[in-house]
């Protein structure tokens, strides 16, 4: 009887331990760098030629990466300032392809003069979901599509 009770009392222990532990089969998420919110404000400007935009990067005075933006902790970017110079600010602790969909979303609101969308496959959707969009390549098409043409602080069309 001791021994059935030594072996169950070991059995619900080995269960309660590994419990605790991270399973090796998920995949960890990598968080985005402000060395990778650079890079992907340079893939932006990239898309931007390939759709016969010239964006003035260095209209860009500060790119930083925040714990909270403006006071508000639901917020995970802004773009703010003047025709002198933009101050983009994104929210620390997000993975690359959520801080990638929020550059973007943040440039076409200051660089394309573009406002938010109900539609939540669109990079200006006005809520940010951790959703991966359906088709990043069509999305951004419609981001550059749809830049603001009386935009013209930022852009000149080639």
């Amino acid at each position: 009887m001791k021994l059935t009770n030594l072996k169950y009392s070991l059995i619900i222990a080995i269960i309660l331990t590994a419990c605790g532990r991270p399973s090796n089969t998920e995949p960890s998420i990598e968080l985005a760098t402000e060395s990778d919110v650079h890079d992907f404000i340079d893939q932006f400007m990239v898309d931007a030629k390939k759709h016969g935009l010239n964006l003035d990067k260095s209209l860009i005075k500060s790119v930083k990466l925040e714990d909270v933006i403006d006071g508000n902790p639901r917020r995970l970017g802004q773009c703010s300032g003047s025709a002198v110079g933009q101050i983009i600010q994104f929210k620390k602790g997000f993975s690359k392809a959520e801080t990638k969909l929020t550059v973007y979303h943040e440039l076409g609101h200051c660089m394309l003069g573009l406002g938010h969308t109900n539609d939540d496959n669109d990079i200006m959707y006005t809520y940010s979901t951790s959703k991966p969009l359906n088709n990043w390549e069509a999305a951004v098409n419609d981001l550059f599509n749809n830049a603001n043409p009386s935009y013209t602080k930022w852009t000149t069309k080639q």
